[in-house]
């Protein structure tokens, strides 16, 4: 994940917007992105102007709970 650069103006979010595309620059522009709202757990996130994710991680069931858990809930 790439959320800033050294030395870059940041800004802390609780929610973002995550877009998918293929390893083709500027494909799947029409797929909606997934609203992401970061659970208490988690709290907030530090990120640049523009963030990207360059690796996922292969086990969406790792991803759900990091991004969705509430804090109690497990």
């Amino acid at each position: 994940m790439f959320v800033f650069r050294a030395g870059q103006q940041t800004r802390t979010v609780t929610s973002f917007s995550l877009g998918y595309q293929d390893r083709a620059p500027d494909s799947n522009r029409e797929a909606a992105p997934l609203d992401i709202r970061l659970s208490d757990e988690v709290g907030t996130l530090t990120v640049g102007p523009n963030p990207r994710v360059t690796y996922w991680n292969t086990d969406l069931r790792v991803v759900e709970d990091f991004l969705f858990r509430s804090s109690g809930n497990g």
